[in-house]
Formats: structure tokens, C-alpha cells, sequence
């Protein structure tokens, strides 16, 4: 079922491009992501994912994509650490938090920005966990880090577009229309190449779609041939009955093998009723001769 997936995500992909004017569609989405050699507490792994999944939000880039090559993560530096001189003594921390923008695949960076806070807290991870907190999504710095990351991801398909159109057609002319399809969804809306890509969506969804429909139309039909019967007919039902969205050619095959089928099951049905009625005949006549002898 993985073909039918790809094509109605493709499909709808396409209609929601049209009823919302492409609003919320080819987007650029960064995955935000944390080392697991980042050496975190828990509590302090949970706020900082938090507080990166805002500052995506804040710049419209959250959510998952197609792609989620690209991510947004970030390195925690401690510029200062101390005891406060209260009572009770609180730990004050000083923190110089680095967030960067970049493949998550190829290690490029497009883009980073240095927020300095301070928390303060009963313990060491309580202050850090406060000093993290108040980094705001919506800082100028953040947002504009995030927007050059976003415009050098943009420039990242506008290079390797032509490779990536080319693939795809190399895999759909393969009949891998799976592939081709995901390929061509992770092209943003920005991108030059984004009108060809949706033009091969459509087109491979559409071949996807019938190649489908055919191998269950093929072993439906091979079923049947398989078992004349009534057997054969309720497995070649079912596969006609899991068809999207048939073609009106594979319509008129799917009618046409239908009729025989009907047609089949007609005569059979009709000649095992004459048969039984020759039988009771018979048996009726012997018993009357029984009768007169």
C-alpha cells in the first residue's frame, strides 16, 4: 500500500498548494536536534529541544518535512559559575548559548548566533535550566540567524536542483515512482525547480497510481483464471475492491472481466440446477417403477 500513500500525499499535497495559495506548503522545516554526547540532564535536554522547537516556530520553519536533513541544535558554553552571597546560597550561572543552523547530513553550517544568558537556581542544573529559559524565540539576532540558514538552504537546492530533477526521472523512468516522488517533495516552495518538481508529482503520482491498479487488475484476473468459481471470483473481488482511483481504461477491463465473471457463474449456477432436477427426476421415475413392480 506504500505506492497508494505516496500518490494521495502527493495528490493532496497539490490541492492544499491551491486552496491555501501555497501557504503552507514546500516548506523548509529544521529539525531540532541535540548530540548524544551533549552530556544534558534530562531536565536540561527537554528545555533546551524546547527552546529551539519555539525559535523554529517563531521563524516558520517548524514542523516535519520531507527532508529533515536540516536541523537547528545548539552548544551550551558556561562563561561563569559561582555561589550567590545569600542566605540560602543560590548557584548563579553565566552561559553562553551558540545556536547553529545547518545540514544534519553533511555537517554544513549555514548559519549560527551567540545568546549570552544568566539563571539562578538551588543547584547547577536548576540555574543553567533557568539561564536557558529566558533565551527569547523571537530575538531579532535568533530570527535573522535562522532566516540566513534559511536563505542559504534555499541557494543549497537552487545548486543541486538540476541533479535532483534528473535522479528523479532516472528513478521513475526505473518505475521507482516511491522514490522519485519523495525526492521531489523535499524541494521547497523557494526553490526555482519548485514548479518542476510539482509538475513530476503529479505526473509520476499518476503513473504510480495506475501501475497499481494494473498488478491488482493482473492478479485479479489470474485468480479467476486460476479458479472459474465461486472461489476464484471472491479473490478477484478482492482485489478489484482495493483500486483507487482507477484509470477509465483499467474501468473497462475491471467491467469487462466482471461481466465474465457474472456471466460464468450464471451458466455454472444453471446447469447444477438442471442437473438436480434431472436427478430427482430420475429418482422419482425409479421409485415409481418400484412401485408398479
Amino acid at each position: 500500500m506504500k505506492r497508494i500513500s505516496i500518490f494521495l500525499m502527493a495528490s493532496l499535497f497539490v490541492l492544499c498548494a491551491v486552496a491555501q495559495g501555497a501557504d503552507k506548503t514546500g516548506m523548509i522545516s529544521l529539525k531540532p536536534y541535540i548530540p548524544e554526547d551533549a552530556g544534558l540532564s534530562p531536565k536540561l535536554h527537554k528545555q533546551l529541544m524546547t527552546k529551539m522547537s519555539q525559535i523554529a516556530s517563531a521563524a516558520g520553519m517548524a514542523g516535519e518535512g520531507f527532508d529533515n536533513r536540516f536541523i537547528i541544535t545548539a552548544n551550551i558554553q558556561e562563561t561563569e559559575l559561582a555561589e550567590t552571597a545569600t542566605i540560602p546560597v543560590k548557584m548563579a550561572a553565566s552561559l553562553a548559548v551558540t545556536f547553529f543552523v545547518g545540514d544534519g547530513i553533511d555537517g554544513t553550517l549555514f548559519s549560527s548566533c551567540t545568546v549570552n544568558v544568566k539563571g539562578i537556581g538551588d543547584n547547577k542544573e536548576d540555574a543553567y535550566y533557568a539561564a536557558i529559559r529566558k533565551i527569547s524565540p523571537r530575538k531579532p539576532e535568533l530570527l535573522q540567524a535562522v532566516e540566513l540558514g534559511k536563505q542559504r538552504i534555499v541557494q543549497y537546492y537552487n545548486s543541486v536542483g538540476p541533479e535532483i530533477i534528473n535522479t528523479a526521472k532516472a528513478a521513475a523512468a526505473g518505475g521507482q515512482y516511491d522514490e522519485a516522488i519523495s525526492m521531489l517533495f523535499a524541494i521547497p516552495m523557494s526553490s526555482d525547480i519548485y514548479p518542476e518538481a510539482q509538475r513530476l508529482i503529479a505526473e509520476y503520482g499518476a503513473a504510480s497510481l495506475e501501475a497499481y491498479n494494473q498488478s491488482l487488475l493482473a492478479n485479479a484476473q489470474a485468480a479467476w483464471a486460476a479458479s472459474p468459481n465461486e472461489e476464484g471470483a471472491e479473490k478477484a473481488r478482492e482485489f478489484i475492491s482495493q483500486m483507487q482511483m482507477p484509470s477509465q481504461d483499467i474501468l473497462t477491463k475491471t467491467q469487462k472481466l466482471s461481466h465474465e465473471i457474472a456471466t460464468r457463474l450464471q451458466a455454472v449456477s444453471d446447469r447444477e440446477w438442471k442437473l438436480e432436477r434431472d436427478i430427482r427426476m430420475a429418482e422419482i421415475k425409479n421409485e415409481h417403477e418400484q412401485n408398479m413392480a
